[in-house]
């Protein structure tokens, strides 16, 4: 069995092992993962965070022992909590995204491997609340697949936000509704739940976050506010309802 951790900002996972295959999620530094097959030039992994699987390249692999897997497995490493943080490995810096992890982190230095990075600057440390750290993702572009502020869909919205409050949620939407506590009507929701939808099949197709009432903050087309009623989401650029409500969850 062979284990590896992203040392790229951001890397991509296809559903099978080509270029030309769809991009179905993403890591971010400092995540790590299993390999659970090989095939010439990919490898399949299975993330040790959420469980997803899928196929990397094999030329944005990073391996890592035993060892360092199982202890970054049962340690929390810090989480980048500003949109980019600076990076510098042999003098030449380069930026990772908020959400990334920072493996055996002390000091301003972490390592991976024998390779060791130092920040450009100190952490912030910020007390902001769940609804101010979605806000920084605002007009971050929809992208099938992505985790990152470059582009993110709506459930991986969702769990780089609830990542950021120390808490893990599965990667899809379907999977993050099935979590939490059921809020029985949207008047007795509040700010920071999540409001899940579903198609005209009843499948759970969408995620977003309850900033009020009538609001809510999600990934479609790009991160935005729109208003949301017991029927669903209502889209005011467009003048029309988007997204149909099916349920609500208190995580």
């Amino acid at each position: 069995m062979k284990f590896g951790i992203c040392e790229l900002a951001i890397v991509p996972i296809r559903k099978q092992p080509s270029d030309c295959s769809e991009m179905i999620n993403q890591i971010l530094f400092g995540e790590i993962y299993e390999v659970i097959e090989s095939q010439h030039k990919w490898i399949k992994i299975q993330l040790n965070h959420d469980g997803y699987k899928g196929w990397i390249s094999i030329n944005q692999f990073t391996e890592i022992n035993k060892k360092d897997y199982i202890f970054l497995k049962s340690h929390n490493s810090k989480v980048v909590n500003e949109k980019f943080i600076t990076l510098i490995k042999n003098k030449i810096p380069f930026e990772i995204v908020i959400g990334s992890f920072l493996p055996f982190f002390k000091k301003n230095y972490l390592t991976v491997n024998d390779n060791s990075y130092k920040l450009d600057k100190s952490l912030n440390i910020n007390n902001y609340s769940i609804l101010e750290k979605a806000k920084l993702f605002l007009n971050t572009p929809y992208l099938w697949g992505g985790r990152s502020i470059f582009g993110i869909d709506c459930s991986g919205f969702m769990q780089i936000l609830f990542r950021l409050e120390g808490k893990t949620l599965p990667r899809d939407a379907y999977q993050q509704e099935k979590e939490g506590v059921l809020i029985d009507s949207l008047k007795n929701s509040q700010s920071g739940d999540l409001a899940f939808f579903n198609n005209n099949k009843g499948k759970i197709i969408h995620v977003g976050m309850i900033i009020e009432k009538d609001k809510i903050i999600h990934a479609s087309g790009r991160v935005k506010i729109d208003l949301l009623d017991k029927k669903g989401i209502f889209c005011q650029e467009n003048n029309i309802y988007t997204h149909n409500l099916i349920s609500i969850k208190r995580i």
